[in-house]
């Protein structure tokens, strides 16, 4: 069967064409904009537990041992009620001379008011 080409025909099949690469792209769009959208509702939740329920150190020096062994990462639960001989993280500036910027100190409770 032999078509004849007339202005219509063309710009019909240009359209029928252009509408079938353009789903393809827009198919490939979405599905981008929903892995970065997960990307970063991923990254936003991890950044306000990370901020409002848990704290990192890393811990210098022998002194927490033999509970804790230098150069070890410690993750510290924030809503913990502080006991006897409970293990806390603080910024020592203000506290120590010796730290002249925010460093983290481990250490534990061993005396309370």
């Amino acid at each position: 069967m032999c078509r004849k080409w007339t202005k219509i025909n063309f710009w019909r099949e240009l359209n029928e064409n252009y509408q079938t690469v353009g789903t393809g792209l827009m198919k490939t769009l979405k599905s981008i904009v929903s892995v970065i959208t997960a990307l970063l509702i991923g990254v936003i939740v991890a950044v306000v537990i990370k901020a409002t329920l848990f704290q990192f150190a890393y811990v210098a020096g022998p002194s927490m041992q033999p509970n804790l062994e230098d150069r070890e990462r410690v993750a510290m639960f924030n809503r913990a009620p502080i006991r006897h001989n409970s293990v806390i993280i603080f910024d020592a500036q203000g506290e120590d001379p010796n730290a002249t910027s925010h460093i983290d100190y481990v250490k534990r409770v061993i005396g309370m008011p």
